[in-house]
């Protein structure tokens, strides 16, 4: 009964007199002999465990690392320790083993296939015989279920009358099978397919087991009988395709083991070894670079310079442009780096400050000093932009169409790109002035931001004063805070830290860059990361790399990631006390000890893409409740005049919406780009909806409703799906998708927003864009017909406005009614007109519209023709408008019974989709 505990105090014994080999000897037996006592299972496993791998016996340390891990408990002393050692040895241990099967299945497969047959036939008899030996000792056992009886009438499993004559009644029994099970299997958790490590392959018996759920044919059988051929050639790479994936899966697997070596285990030896090897079976793999600079290291950290020096020569010789090789020839070369990008982002700044004031001529001197600190590409796509447009409109309307033509050539892909496609159009068709917002703001657009300096969300009434941004979305950074009057070797530590991120983010480039807070503290700082759940699973995978932070050894040191807002806070404060409560507060709670399997198992990278694909479904966190709640008038507010939402339900789980929300991302971008709508696919129980927010009101919201389902292209991805459209308001909304009442919130939108706005559907028109039949016909609003020949004439266009555009003509700007200098505006146009029309007698008056814009009025234009040719003459010149600044204001032509209905229903997006079918020809 005590025998494992023996074993163990024995084992202690011989290894305290140096006798290694009795020690191993007994350890192992303790661990076999442990049945029922855990955490001496535990001690002997991990003991014996730790012994290999000190003495750098890898596998072996692994197998009793993975006994330990299946007994011990989560408070056992130092778990999180033995845990990521025991991980980084099940990552090395498949990495070699990958290295020994692909050899051997190599081997095996260039073979003559006589030759591959003899082997494979004495493998298999060796098999025979271990399955012989295997029934003798079955025989054995049998022989012995006497003594087992016995144990178990001893343990009380031979008596009924207790615990209810039920084997789970019995504690007994039901300790003793706990004990049997976990003997046997280890710990599990209760799941499905428990007993497989990978959960995604079956056997043929499983397989049948799912045949109704699975298409057969795209599973491949594999061969599981040791005692057939096929068992050992189902893998052989037998042709070139084949034998290519093989030698991928060595280069990679010996990659990852050269890097384990050094970095989880410092055995720089065997590491120099794995990645020699490398190079040699591979002298120009994907990874050669980045060893060579490893076995650079290596051989210096064992004090091998000779050799390092060697490894430091090729590098510098054969890529002298890398990071490393600028490295190598100059240990300053992280901090340069980091000034040259803090003059870039200071550049950067003051050209977007420029350009957003409309200083254009200032911007040609700053971008062409930006171009020569040779920014990353992302930057360098808005910087030629800027350049572009403040070359533009310092000229005319045909260089500037040139310049954006020449810009779209070079950079067909980039960020601006649609904008400047936009601002193209807007040019050709001589309405440049319909985006006045985009043309007096120097075209100011977030895709021209540099992302590392944007504001971000801080509530005024929080303990911290709103002093700190509570926005997740915001660029991020990972900081290290050290007292700057610390021995500390920085470049030495930001090349630990840039090699860490150069071996575990090959789709991402960081910056790692030092600054001093105040004059006790110094930050270094790793740029950027895209949002709050990407700069956490970057904290969390680098704090486990104790070697990133070997040079701060003895130093007193914080880290912790930040917004790039709540960064120029700390910098403003000169101190981090704060923003350290507002951290614990924020963020620690999300990066605690906790690591799941999963997160050891992926890489950082890959959970990166994970969390950003996710993100990228737009859908909404949380899950639904199907409540019974009963359709009564008062479940959605009638108070709809507020902000809306376009929603498109899909009665359907499955179905990928994604094509829909591209389609209205591209929708909203051309037509109501003004309004920064946000598109998003939420989820309930039993539907899915496109939601559209942002809508600024009931009438705005109307028209949004109307040129949508007039578009049938948003909708062809639909297919035969049936779907409703509708409006809402945020909260009817919630309401809406907490119940499932779409059919009664159907009749809710016909009542007060289709009847409200005079637009009852006439009977007979179909009920959705697609034509598709709807259950309840009668409610739907998808009605308005669509006629591709709208621009020539009054046909399909059903909106308040007539379409007379004959006759006598008016030049209308909507402004606002303070913020700007009305009364030089009033003197530039007075000026404009008896210079350039003073044979027309033009009369300018002002009028309000309501509480907050009025109108300045240019009348006597005889005709639409003339009206044309004023307003594309009018708005190319620019310094007209000066006096409005920064003021939102539009501008237009119109008739004056058309300008009477504007003023009266005051809807300015409902007259511009007018003015681009009657006027535009659009």
């Amino acid at each position: 009964e005590f025998r494992d505990q023996i074993y163990f105090a024995l084992a202690n014994i011989y290894f305290r007199e140096g006798n290694s080999t009795q020690a191993i000897e007994n350890y192992k037996r303790s661990v076999a002999t442990s049945v029922d006592n855990d955490y001496q299972r535990t001690s002997s496993s991990l003991t014996l465990a730790e012994i290999y791998f000190q003495d750098k016996r890898y596998r072996e340390a692994q197998a009793y690392y993975d006994t330990a891990m299946m007994a011990m408990e989560k408070t056992y002393p130092n778990y999180q320790e033995i845990n990521v050692r025991y991980n980084g040895l099940t990552r090395l241990v498949e990495n070699l083993e990958t290295v020994e099967v692909q050899d051997s299945l190599q081997n095996l497969a260039r073979m003559p296939e006589s030759e591959r047959n003899a082997q494979i036939d004495k493998w298999i008899a060796i098999e025979r015989q271990k399955e012989r030996d295997s029934e003798m000792l079955a025989n054995q056992q049998s022989m012995q279920s006497n003594y087992y009886r016995a144990n178990e009438y001893r343990l009380g499993l031979g008596r009924a009358d207790e615990g209810g004559g039920w084997y789970f009644y019995n504690p007994q029994t039901v300790s003793y099978g706990r004990t049997q099970f976990q003997q046997l299997w280890g710990r599990r958790k209760l799941e499905d397919d428990w007993r497989r490590q990978n959960k995604g392959t079956f056997s043929d018996d499983e397989i049948g087991d799912f045949a109704e759920l699975v298409d057969s044919s795209l599973l491949v059988p594999r061969e599981t009988d040791p005692m057939k051929r096929e068992y050992y050639t189902q893998d052989l790479p037998v042709t070139d395709s084949l034998m290519a994936i093989s030698h991928d899966l060595i280069r990679d697997a010996l990659y990852n083991a050269g890097k384990i070596f050094k970095s989880d285990f410092n055995d720089y030896p065997r590491s120099a070894e794995t990645f020699e090897d490398l190079n040699r079976r591979y002298p120009n793999n994907v990874y050669l670079l980045s060893t060579l600079f490893d076995l650079y290291d290596v051989n210096e950290l064992m004090g091998n310079r000779e050799r390092a020096l060697y490894y430091r020569d090729l590098i510098v010789q054969r890529y002298p442009e890398s990071n490393y090789a600028q490295y190598l020839l100059n240990p300053n070369f992280f901090t340069e780096m980091q000034q040259k990008q803090e003059t870039l982002n200071r550049l950067y700044q003051e050209a977007f400050r420029d350009y957003k004031s409309g200083r254009y001529s200032e911007l040609a001197g700053v971008t062409a000093n930006m171009k020569e600190l040779d920014p990353d590409s992302l930057l360098l796509s808005k910087i030629d932009f800027i350049a572009a447009v403040s070359r533009g409109v310092t000229t005319n309307m045909r260089t500037f169409e040139n310049e954006l033509n020449t810009y779209v050539d070079n950079y067909p892909n980039a960020e601006t790109t649609p904008l400047a496609n936009e601002i193209l159009t807007l040019i050709q068709d001589s309405t440049l002035a319909d985006y006045q917002k985009l043309v007096d703001m120097g075209y100011l657009h977030e895709e021209i931001q540099n992302t590392e300096v944007l504001g971000g969300n801080a509530p005024e009434n929080d303990e911290f004063g709103g002093k700190f941004s509570y926005d997740e979305e915001l660029v991020h950074y990972f900081v290290i805070a050290y007292p700057r009057t610390a021995d500390l070797d920085l470049n030495r530590l930001k090349f630990d830290i840039a090699n860490y991120n150069l071996d575990h983010y090959t789709r991402y480039d960081f910056d790692v860059e030092g600054e001093n807070l105040d004059s006790n503290t110094s930050l270094l700082v790793v740029r950027s990361l895209g949002n709050k759940e990407q700069a956490l699973i970057y904290f969390r995978a680098i704090i486990r790399r104790a070697e990133v932070f070997r040079t701060l050894n003895g130093i007193e040191y914080y880290n912790f990631v930040i917004s790039s807002t709540n960064h120029r806070q700390i910098t403003a404060d000169q101190s981090i006390a704060e923003y350290l409560r507002f951290y614990l507060k924020n963020y620690s709670r999300f990066i605690g000890p906790d690591f799941s399997e999963e997160e050891i198992q992926e890489s950082p990278e890959e959970l990166m893409a994970r969390a950003q694909r996710e993100d990228e479904i737009l859908g909404e966190g949380g899950r639904f409740v199907s409540v019974d709640v009963p359709v009564i008038e008062a479940m959605f507010s009638p108070q709809i005049d507020t902000i809306q939402s376009f929603v498109i339900a899909v009665h359907d789980k499955n179905l990928s919406l994604r094509p829909v929300l591209t389609q209205f991302a591209e929708f909203n971008r051309r037509e109501f780009r003004i309004w920064n709508l946000a598109s998003e696919i939420k989820q309930s129980k039993e539907y899915q909806f496109v939601v559209i927010s942002g809508i600024p009101g009931y009438t705005e919201g109307m028209s949004y409703f109307r040129k949508a389902i007039t578009e049938r292209s948003l909708f062809n991805s639909l297919g035969t799906i049936s779907y409703r459209n509708f409006m809402a308001t945020g909260q009817n909304l919630l309401k809406l998708t907490e119940n499932e009442q779409v059919d009664s919130y159907m009749e809710f939108f016909r009542t007060n927003y289709i009847q409200r706005a005079g637009q009852v559907p006439p009977a007979g028109t179909p009920s959705s864009p697609t034509g598709q039949a709807q259950t309840q016909p009668q409610v739907q609003p998808e009605s308005v017909e669509e006629n591709d020949n709208i621009p020539d004439s009054s046909i399909g266009y059903n909106g308040p406005y007539t379409t007379n555009t004959t006759g006598v003509h008016q030049f209308i700007l909507v402004v606002p009614n303070e913020g700007f200098n009305k009364q030089q505006l009033l003197e530039n146009l007075r000026s404009y007109n008896e210079s350039s029309y003073n044979s027309l007698n033009l009369q300018i008056s002002e009028s309000t519209l309501d509480d907050f814009r009025i109108l300045i009025k240019i009348s006597g234009l005889p005709d639409k023709a003339v009206a044309m040719e004023y307003l594309r003459t009018i708005v190319q010149n620019r310094l007209l408008f000066a006096p409005l600044e920064n003021a939102d204001y539009r501008n237009f032509i119109a008739t004056p019974e058309n300008l009477a209905i504007f003023v009266r229903e005051k809807n300015i997006t409902d007259y511009m989709e007018f003015y681009r079918l009657f006027y535009l020809n659009r």
